[in-house]
This record gives C-alpha cells, sequence and structure tokens, in this order.
C-alpha cells in the first residue's frame, strides 16, 4: 500500500498540492492494524533479542486501524466506527479540516463495514466524570433509560432522574478517557481493536503492568488498585463526517483515535511540499 495522495487546491493563480506520503517505509510497504501491532509489541517484550534493535514499547505505533465519524444518529448522539482496513485509496483527493482528519460524505461512512458504536456524554448520565460510548447493537437496550425522568409533585419536588452509569457500564456501556486495567478487560472499545481476541487483551494488559503503564498497580491475587492507563481517546462531540487513524501511544499505551494525518501516530502524513 506504499503510495502517495494527492490533493490539489487552487490558491490564486497557482496550485497548492498537498502530498500525503506513506512514513512507515521500515516495513516494506505495509501497515498494520491495532491488534498487529500489540501482537509486534508482546514478540518485542518476550523475545528482545529478535526485535532488531527497535524498541517498538517507548515509540508510538502507527495503524492502518482507522476511526470514522459518523455525525449524529436519530436520537441526536455522536456516533463512530472503527474499521481495520480502510481503502488507502478512498482517501484520494478528500479535503484536510483544520485538526488533520479528511472529511468524508456519508454515503463513506454508513457504508463501512466497520463496527458502530454512540457516544453518551457525562451530562447524560449520573455518576459519570467521563463520556461513554455503547456498541451501536447494544444501543437499543439502554436507548429509553438514557432518556431523562422527572419525579415528584410539582412545583416544589419535581425533579430530573438520570440513568446511572454503572447501570450502563453493565450494559455494555464503556468509558471514554483513561483506565484502570480491571476496565480495560471488559473495554468493548479496545476489544474491538484486537478484533476481539479477548486472551491477546488479557496478556497485553500484563505486559502494559509490568512495564508500568498503570501506577501502582498491584501484583496479580492481590488487592486491586486505583492506577491507570491504557486509555480509549475518541472524539465525544464531532459533528460532522470525517475519518481520523487510530495509534497505540508510547509509555502509556493510550489508543488514539482523535489526531490526525499531521500527527505522529498516523501511517499517512500531511506536509507541505517545499
Amino acid at each position: 500500500m506504499a503510495q502517495e495522495l494527492f490533493q490539489e487546491k487552487n490558491v490564486g493563480e497557482d496550485t497548492q498540492t498537498i502530498t500525503v506520503l506513506e512514513g512507515l517505509r521500515e516495513l516494506g510497504g505495509s501497515t498494520y492494524s491495532v491488534r498487529q501491532n500489540i501482537e509486534a509489541r508482546l514478540t518485542v517484550e518476550s523475545a528482545p533479542e529478535e526485535a532488531d534493535s527497535v524498541d517498538l514499547l517507548n515509540v508510538p505505533l502507527d495503524s492502518r486501524t482507522m476511526v470514522l465519524y459518523g455525525g449524529v444518529n436519530s436520537d441526536g448522539r455522536h456516533r463512530f466506527k472503527i474499521s481495520h482496513d480502510v481503502d488507502i485509496g478512498l482517501m484520494v483527493g478528500l479535503e484536510m479540516n483544520e485538526d488533520g482528519s479528511l472529511h468524508i460524505f456519508p454515503p463513506a461512512y454508513h457504508g463501512s463495514d466497520g463496527t458502530e458504536f454512540v457516544i453518551i456524554t457525562a451530562s447524560e448520565l449520573d455518576g459519570a466524570k467521563s463520556g461513554y460510548a455503547i456498541r451501536a447493537d447494544n444501543y437499543g437496550a439502554v436507548r429509553e433509560q438514557l432518556e431523562p425522568k422527572q419525579y415528584g409533585d410539582e412545583p416544589e419536588g419535581l425533579g430530573i432522574s438520570k440513568y446511572k452509569a454503572e447501570d450502563l457500564e453493565k450494559a455494555g456501556g464503556f468509558k471514554i478517557g483513561v483506565l484502570t486495567a480491571k476496565e480495560v478487560e471488559t473495554h468493548d472499545g479496545w476489544l474491538e481493536l484486537v478484533e476481539g481476541d479477548s486472551k491477546l487483551l488479557g496478556m497485553y494488559i500484563a505486559m502494559a503492568k509490568q512495564n508500568g503503564v498503570f501506577p501502582g498497580a498491584v501484583a496479580e491475587g492481590e488487592q486491586s488498585s486505583d492506577g491507570k492507563g491504557m486509555a480509549f481517546f475518541v472524539k465525544i462531540g464531532e459533528t460532522g463526517y470525517a475519518i481520523t487513524p487510530l495509534s497505540i501511544s508510547a509509555a502509556s499505551s493510550d489508543a488514539v483515535g482523535r489526531g490526525g494525518f499531521k500527527d505522529n501516530g498516523s501511517f499517512l502524513r500531511a506536509h507541505q511540499p517545499t
């Protein structure tokens, strides 16, 4: 998939060309999914002599896994998809947004076979300190509960009851932000990134603990701690249709899907030729 993508804009009498280049030439012209990157990190950890001196544990890992943002659903809630194999050729000529994401049209989003998620903001929930997301195929089971309920007698006793964050988690909802190791284990966002392989995710969490990703985390079998790492980041308020790369950061092993093609966490690079 080694290629150059070109987007031309007319600036006065001149034509300005923005070139997007594949940045991981050391991979032999290929690009890896998040799952493959996690497998590579585990391999390096277990057999460092085979790592060819590349410290994969301490560099951000690019991936071909993409986050597609799809505006809002019929309830006015933001949504996104995670796709592991977006056709890079489809990005040719796409307009780049200020944040580095690429603008896509609704048919591209709806036609994607990626797994879809719906975002529930912290303000909609009782006891939430961050936004949440839930798989679209689980959303129908909580849709009515998410609507605020009035209680009490008017005018003095009238109040609003919200759906509890802990109940949303039991129904499959997951936090957007920093996580404990226990939260990562059942996190549908992270599970999607490893393509449903809970065993692989468990092995990666164990490695992350050993490498200090969860500050204060304790040994297996001891009392659990509240050390947090391996965050899951997506844009909570993206109102348009856009696509952005998803990468795994160094050190804290965060899954970052809110950057852009200008950032270090994308195998496609956008730059202005000189």
